[in-house]
């Protein structure tokens, strides 16, 4: 019941940041000397931009996280987010598999960071560092759920303490070492 409170919530804030991006990016029809600069997915569909109408949707959202970028972000974080509590639903019998998983989605996510590091504006920067940190943070808890199953297998359960201990000794006397 509470991942599918958390799943309606996130999909909400995913509804409302996508439209709010949007609106903001949507300035850019009014801007064409940021065509230059703000329509990588434009470019690669019409090798020249020449009219308002040439502009793809997805330009919309690079013009919005390049100048006002709060609902980008929010954007990013809400799918990010959707990704690893799905992945989490989907394998948490075994945490290995998971934090297999957040490993290879840390990576990507640093790779990512690199390919979209030349941003110019301060929001493309932000939106860096949040590709960076949500990386970093993903491959930390992938190495923390591998260290924690590498301690459970050499850890001693506490109720069998006694007895463990009791037989060690035993066996160092009997043995005469």
């Amino acid at each position: 019941m509470r991942y599918w409170i958390q799943y309606s919530i996130i999909i909400i804030v995913l509804v409302l940041s996508t439209l709010a991006s949007w609106y903001e990016g949507s300035e850019l029809v009014n801007n064409p000397w940021e065509w230059k600069y703000s329509i990588p997915f434009s470019r690669m569909l019409n090798e020249e931009v020449i009219n308002k109408t040439d502009i793809f949707q997805l330009d919309y959202f690079i013009y919005s996280l390049k100048y006002q970028p709060l609902y980008p972000l929010l954007m990013m974080m809400s799918i990010l987010y959707l990704v690893f509590l799905s992945a989490y639903l989907l394998i948490r019998k075994s945490m290995k598999k998971y934090s297999l998983f957040l490993g290879i989605a840390g990576i990507l996510l640093l790779l990512t960071s690199v390919f979209t590091n030349d941003f110019s504006s301060q929001g493309g920067q932000y939106g860096s560092l949040q590709i960076i940190t949500v990386g970093i943070v993903s491959l930390l808890f992938a190495v923390g759920y591998l260290f924690k199953e590498y301690l459970n297998l050499l850890v001693i359960p506490y109720k069998n303490l006694p007895s463990v201990c009791y037989n060690i000794y035993y066996g160092l006397i009997k043995n005469n070492l």
